[in-house]
């Protein structure tokens, strides 16, 4: 007889390893900018590292949010898969 059984397991290990990015992402230091130069081209270096500073925020955001996306969703599985198993064990005994 086959059993029906959530894998939590898994999910917790890969939304670990996301939340571990995620921390890893948010751990980077913008980088410095120079305001005391007029070289040609720090402005557009500054708003180069704005935009990658915000990317990496954005990235760092939806890492968590699918992390937690991912226990939710695994959360009802689970829920059915208990459903489903007490269902089949009724209506064999």
């Amino acid at each position: 007889m086959s059993t029906i059984q959530s894998h939590m397991a898994a999910v917790n290990s890969h939304t670990s390893a996301l939340h571990s990015v995620e921390g890893n992402l948010s751990g980077i230091n913008e980088a410095g900018t120079d305001d005391q130069t007029t070289v040609s081209g720090n402005a557009k270096a500054h708003e180069a590292i704005s935009e990658a500073a915000a990317t990496v925020k954005e990235l760092s955001t939806n890492l968590s949010a699918l992390s937690d996306s991912f226990k939710s969703i695994a959360a009802g599985f689970e829920s059915a898969d208990q459903s489903a198993t007490q269902s089949l064990h009724a209506q064999i005994l």
